[in-house]
């Protein structure tokens, strides 16, 4: 089936639905003098045996000038290569048909018919692509001589703008084989996969839930009711997650599609405000980007209709007073029944604000011989361990440099104060 599809839009540059849905497109210009042209050669046949002489040289003047007006003609009629894909369409189409009658019935019958109407049109189709065919091999086209690729191009025109609402549903029809195929093949990619269940209450649950990018994803479940603050130390693995989240609401809705045994979610639409960066162009600064992706949030908040947020390391980009009040407002303001808020932060201290309005769930990482390593498993709870530092002194920085550091965050663990 992908062989066949491949082969229905192989070639052109043109958007065969523009093709369907304006067939006022398909010019037809030249027309009545391109078919009188198209007679001369005959003309001159029968005049051959009254003159040779006139019968000849009008038949080679006339052959000459109809071959090297069908290549003039096919530069000039600019929809002359829109008319080729619907010649392509039905013929692949056609091969296509005893494949899908297996899978799907009632697809197939509605092929049927629009294949039924195509044959209308089937004799100019095989020319066109006979035409096509030979130009691109470097082969002459002997019915160049008698005009019949533009001949057969007017054909399929008037073809075009007759059946409109038939090529425009065979389109259709081969856009949902189209995305079944695909989807198909992207659910055998997968290690396992499930379809969602819908619910009409404010809950997301997930069972054993991954990324569908990640070769080897440690899959995590969920089950929430309300708001969830994910924390944890650097590279743990809390912005992955979230991803994985937002990534399999979105795969749901789309293509009835979950990475994960089993998932049940609400109709919504996903708001992020992930992977924010600054605008040189735009001159926003990063904390300005930032602004305006919540404002993008706040505004979602406010509109009708079910939402799914997820939001990573909230305002990083300002000091820490200001970023932790006004992620908490943040945060409360999106605590209301129309809305799970799922939210990443290495910021301890927004732990003891949402606690009472939000799920709290942290990664964690283990030392072992100096090295760090990460089980990547959701854990319930808060996070109690930072590990920046340990980091550092894993990509061995110079001892001056990390061991400022630690004495530094002692000094203000046991006096509050930097100072």
């Amino acid at each position: 089936i992908a062989h066949y599809l491949k082969l229905i839009g192989r070639d052109h540059y043109y958007s065969m639905k523009t093709l369907t849905l304006h067939p006022e497109d398909l010019a037809l210009p030249y027309k009545y003098a391109a078919m009188a042209l198209a007679l001369l050669p005959l003309a001159a046949l029968l005049l051959w045996p009254i003159s040779n002489a006139v019968g000849g040289i009008l038949l080679l003047v006339s052959l000459v000038v109809n071959f090297l007006l069908t290549y003039i003609l096919k530069s000039q009629i600019l929809s002359y290569r829109l008319a080729y894909p619907l010649s392509s369409l039905a013929h692949w189409t056609k091969k296509l048909l005893p494949l899908v009658a297996p899978l799907d019935a009632e697809l197939a019958d509605q092929l049927k018919k629009c294949l039924a109407v195509c044959k209308k049109a089937e004799l100019p189709f095989f020319l066109m692509r006979y035409s096509d065919a030979s130009e691109k091999m470097g082969i002459p086209d002997l019915t160049a001589l008698f005009l019949v690729p533009i001949l057969s191009y007017f054909r399929v025109a008037r073809f075009a703008q007759k059946e409109t609402a038939t090529l425009s549903k065979m389109y259709d029809l081969i856009g949902e084989i189209d995305i079944a195929c695909s989807v198909s093949s992207f659910r055998a990619s997968l290690p396992y996969h499930t379809k969602p269940e819908y619910i009409g209450t404010r809950r997301f649950m997930a069972e054993a839930c991954y990324h569908p990018l990640l070769e080897m994803a440690v899959p995590n479940s969920i089950d929430v009711s309300c708001g969830v603050l994910v924390t944890g130390s650097n590279a743990s693995g809390k912005s992955t997650f979230i991803k994985s989240i937002a990534v399999n609401l979105i795969l749901a809705q789309a293509i009835n599609t979950c990475c994960a045994k089993s998932i049940r979610l609400r109709h919504s639409n996903i708001v992020t405000a992930m992977a924010v960066s600054d605008n040189i162009v735009e001159g926003d600064s990063y904390f300005i980007a930032e602004i305006k992706a919540m404002k993008r949030l706040v505004n979602m908040a406010e509109a009708p209709g079910f939402c799914y947020f997820f939001i990573d390391e909230i305002l990083r980009g300002t000091n820490t007073v200001e970023r932790i009040a006004a992620a908490y407002a943040f945060l409360k303001h999106f605590n209301i029944r129309n809305i799970i808020c799922f939210a990443a932060s290495r910021d301890i201290e927004l732990v003891a604000l949402t606690d009472a309005d939000y799920a709290q769930c942290h990664f964690e990482e283990t030392i072992a011989n100096g090295e760090i390593e990460f089980s990547f498993k959701l854990m319930p709870g808060p996070a109690k361990t930072r590990n920046a530092l340990k980091l550092l002194e894993s990509q061995r920085f110079p001892g001056a440099i990390t061991h400022t550091a630690n004495r530094l965050v002692r000094h203000f663990e046991e006096t509050d104060s930097w100072n």
